[in-house]
C-alpha cells in the first residue's frame, strides 16, 4: 500500500493534470481510508480520539456555533437517551399526579440506572445476529427478540415505546461494540442508526472548518465596514 505521502504526491500530480482539485480532494480522501492495514489502524486511532467523552464536549461546543445539518453528533450508546427519560418523566407524571415533581425524577432516574446496568448485562442480548451479503461481503445482520422476558418486563411497566427504544439502544451498542460489556461514546449518524465510519467524520469536520471559515470571514468584512 503506497503511504500517505506518496498517495499525496500523486494526488497533487493528478490536479496539475486534467481533474479539477476538488475532484482530487475526494479522490485522496478515498485513497486515505482504503483497507490497506496501515490504513485500517490510522482509521483505528483516529476513531479512539473522536469516540471519547473529552471529544464529546468539544464538538459540542463546536456544533452551537455551526448549522444543524453541519453539527457532528456524539451519543453514548449502550444508555437510556435523554429522549427517553422524557418520555418516562411523562409517563410516571401522568401516572401520579399527585406526587411530588423531585420525587417523580428520582424515581425516573432510578428506573434509568436499572435499565443502563441491565443492558451491559452478557445475558441481557434479546438480539438474534445473521449475516448478509453486501458489496461481495458477509456482513452482521440484527434482529430484535421481542419476546425476550427482561423486555415483556419492561413493556408491562412502561408501554411498548419504552421497550422499543430499550431494545433498540441494546442492538445499537451490540453494532459498535460487540462485546457489550460497557457503553460508549461514538460519532453518530442519525440517518443510518449505526456508528459514522472516519472518512464520514472527517467530512463532517471539513464541513464544519469551511462554515467556521466563512463565520469569521463575515466577521472581518463587517469590522473592515465599520472602520471606513
Amino acid at each position: 500500500a503506497k503511504s500517505a505521502e506518496e498517495m499525496a504526491k500523486t494526488w497533487k500530480e493528478k490536479v496539475a493534470a486534467t481533474k479539477s482539485e476538488a475532484e482530487m480532494t475526494h479522490e485522496l480522501f478515498n485513497s486515505l481510508f482504503t483497507e490497506s492495514t496501515e490504513n485500517k489502524k490510522k482509521r483505528g486511532d483516529f476513531l479512539k480520539r473522536i469516540n471519547t467523552e473529552a471529544a464529546q464536549s468539544k464538538f459540542d461546543e463546536i456544533s452551537r456555533m455551526v448549522q444543524k445539518e453541519h453539527k457532528l453528533q456524539i451519543r453514548r450508546v449502550g444508555e437510556v437517551q435523554q429522549s427517553t427519560a422524557e418520555e418516562m418523566l411523562g409517563i410516571m407524571r401522568s401516572r401520579n399526579r399527585r406526587m411530588d415533581e423531585d420525587d417523580i425524577r428520582m424515581a425516573v432516574w432510578t428506573e434509568v440506572s436499572e435499565f443502563n446496568q441491565l443492558m451491559i448485562k452478557p445475558e441481557f442480548r434479546p438480539l438474534k445476529v445473521t449475516t448478509t451479503m453486501e458489496r461481495g461481503q458477509e456482513v452482521p445482520a440484527y434482529s430484535i427478540k421481542y419476546d425476550d422476558p427482561e423486555l415483556q418486563k419492561i413493556k408491562e411497566k412502561w408501554g411498548e415505546e419504552i421497550m422499543y427504544q430499550i431494545a433498540e439502544e441494546r442492538l445499537y451498542l451490540e453494532k459498535v461494540n460487540a462485546s457489550g460489556q460497557y457503553a460508549m461514546h461514538v460519532a453518530w449518524d442519525e440517518n443510518k442508526k449505526d456508528m459514522m465510519d472516519a472518512f464520514d467524520v472527517a467530512q463532517k469536520l471539513v464541513d464544519i472548518v469551511y462554515e467556521l471559515k466563512a463565520e469569521i470571514d463575515k466577521l472581518k468584512l463587517k469590522k473592515r465596514s465599520r472602520a471606513i
